[in-house]
């Protein structure tokens, strides 16, 4: 089974992480995140608390 995104890891991640450490999962309100980037080769891996994101409003 090749899987080819960030969002399709995450997923499969998630699935395992919650399998695993029979944790529970939230959606909505999430307790920490997992973002996961697939640049070509190279794959980006962050797991951050929901007040550790930082937002900008930028307009054009």
């Amino acid at each position: 089974n090749w899987i080819s995104s960030g969002k399709e890891i995450e997923i499969e991640l998630g699935a395992k992480i919650k399998e695993s450490l029979k944790a529970r999962v939230d959606l909505t309100n999430p307790d920490w995140y997992v973002w996961i980037e697939v640049l070509g080769k190279k794959t980006g891996l962050s797991v951050i608390k929901p007040e550790e994101i930082v937002k900008k409003r930028v307009e054009f």
